[in-house]
């Protein structure tokens, strides 16, 4: 795809697209703070709340992320035959229900529940979000403004998301007394709003049809000049 040439990338974006800006910001926000709350919140919640051995939940944390290295070529790759859209889109609502259980196992101690949970919050969960984003978001902006749109978009939905999620979460438990049921109420209500969000994003049948366009222009191109 060819691009024009922006002197100020980032003005345009703010200026000419602030629909996409929002939608990728509150788009991502749920699945960065999904992946905070699973790793950074977690290993504090249950060493202190709960009284865990802190080991377990680090050997626990690095499993995930081990399974993070084949979940997220395999997310990709199936995301390439649903579509990025979708596939990003059934990732939060898997976020949305996985919630209840997770705190639920965490709050077994069970140590094979607890490993269980974090497993599959880092390791499965996140990865199905994570993997269709690049080409989804990258999707939502003109070529010539592409890498300023994305670049901005993802770093605030970072900083809201994120960044706020382990103090949010931490505010939350003590509101709760210890209950971590807030804490499930934010993190489906985020999900929620993501997935509305993402309803705004074009659907994926429109970019294949762009696509086959293009094949079909460059074939006969490259037949005319043959």
């Amino acid at each position: 795809q060819q691009s024009e040439e922006v002197k100020v990338p980032a003005f345009q974006v703010f200026k000419n697209h602030p629909k996409q800006l929002i939608t990728i910001i509150l788009a991502r926000a749920a699945e960065n703070a999904w992946f905070y709350i699973a790793s950074t919140f977690t290993l504090a919640y249950t060493t202190t709340q709960l009284g865990i051995p802190r080991q377990d939940i680090l050997f626990a944390t690095i499993c995930g992320a081990a399974v993070i290295l084949f979940m997220t070529p395999l997310c990709g790759h199936l995301s390439d035959k649903v579509g990025q859209r979708n596939m990003f889109m059934f990732g939060l609502c898997v976020l949305a229900l996985y919630s209840y259980p997770f705190f639920s196992m965490l709050n077994t101690k069970d140590p094979v529940l607890v490993w269980t949970a974090i497993v599959l919050a880092i390791g499965v969960v996140f990865p199905i979000m994570y993997a269709p984003q690049a080409q989804l978001f990258a999707r939502q902006f003109p070529a010539e403004i592409r890498y300023s749109g994305i670049s901005i978009s993802v770093q605030l939905a970072g900083v809201l998301g994120g960044g706020l999620a382990p103090m949010i979460a931490t505010k939350l438990l003590s509101i709760g007394q210890g209950n971590p049921y807030l804490i499930m109420f934010y993190i489906g209500s985020m999900a929620v709003v993501a997935i509305i969000s993402t309803s705004f994003m074009p659907r994926d049948w429109s970019y294949k049809k762009d696509e086959t366009y293009y094949k079909k222009a460059n074939l006969n191109l490259k037949t005319k000049i043959d």
